[in-house]
């Protein structure tokens, strides 16, 4: 009985570590991104290809952003909590697109890929393109998101852009 109970409180405090690590290292992202760098790697360079600024909180299981891009004669913000390590989030974008979005943490918990594909406008059950974002923590706290577009129409419409970002 004691040897079950020794083995009990030594899987609890190893979770509890392990949830602890898991939060702290989500911590790093919490704050304001600001884009500093910016470079297009293939396709059409888009203006709001990439957020100008990025504003990251994070809990153990969610991750909340609120991203501000270029838009036409005045910057547009948009805001999410998507559900961390495969768990789909459903949400509708202002124009009327169905997204789904699914974010799954690397080992390091240094990073994430976050990958959402968006239904035509007005048609949720017809996927028409996908977005993915690799966002990796420098050593030097640096934040770098390379963000994919590839349209599930045309496969020939596709983009990728690189941005490098430092916390205010």
């Amino acid at each position: 009985m004691k040897t079950i109970k020794k083995i009990s409180i030594s899987l609890s405090i190893i979770l509890l570590t392990l949830l602890v690590s898991r939060v702290n290292a989500q911590q790093a992202f919490n704050g304001i991104w600001t884009l500093k760098e910016r470079t297009m790697i293939a396709g059409p360079d888009y203006a709001n290809a990439i957020p100008k600024l990025i504003n990251v909180s994070c809990t153990a299981d969610s991750i909340s952003f609120s991203r501000t891009s270029i838009g036409q004669g005045t910057d547009v913000t948009t805001s999410q909590t998507v559900s961390i390590n495969s768990k789909p989030t459903m949400f509708h974008t202002a124009g009327n697109r169905k997204a789904n979005t699914v974010i799954v943490l690397t080992a390091d918990k240094n990073g994430f890929t976050e990958t959402t594909v968006y239904s035509k406008e007005n048609s949720d059950n017809e996927p028409e393109f996908q977005t993915t974002e690799i966002w990796l923590l420098s050593a030097d706290s640096k934040l770098t998101i390379d963000r994919k577009f590839q349209s599930l129409v045309n496969p020939e419409d596709k983009w990728e852009v690189k941005g490098v970002f430092e916390k205010q």
